[in-house]
């Protein structure tokens, strides 16, 4: 991890709205797999705060952006959740949903395919997560 990161939220200010919607569902996936794939390791603690947050801040303000891309708040809050989703990579792995969205990467971004996918590798791996679907679910 770098020493001293420095993110300068501003150059997103003019993303279109499709990037936006893309990287926002990446960094969902992003924390979501790790969440999942942290179940009965030393990291499950920090992968529960980087959901609640993360996914939280997604959920929240996704919607704002759509309707007023000008929202400087709601902008901040979705590259906050987009680096969390880097973090998340940093402590744990990414599984099935980005493993299988690569083969869907000529019809659909990268982002959009992830959110496709991922809701199939919850159901399978649903008997194992139940602790992070309860989260997630809030």
């Amino acid at each position: 991890m770098p020493a001293y990161p420095i993110f300068d939220y501003t150059v997103t200010h003019g993303a279109p709205a499709a990037l936006t919607l893309d990287g926002a569902l990446d960094g969902i996936t992003h924390i979501l797999e790790v969440f999942y794939g942290s179940v009965g390791n030393e990291t499950y603690d920090r992968t529960v705060a980087l959901a609640e947050a993360g996914i939280g801040l997604v959920i929240d303000n996704l919607a704002k952006l759509t309707t007023d891309p000008t929202d400087k708040e709601a902008r901040e809050a979705i590259c906050l959740a987009t680096d969390l989703g880097g973090y998340a990579i940093m402590i744990g792995g990414t599984n099935g949903g980005h493993l299988t969205s690569f083969s869907l990467v000529d019809v659909l971004t990268h982002g959009r395919a992830c959110a496709m996918m991922n809701p199939y590798y919850t159901v399978f791996f649903a008997p194992a997560v139940e602790g992070p679907l309860k989260l997630v679910s809030k």
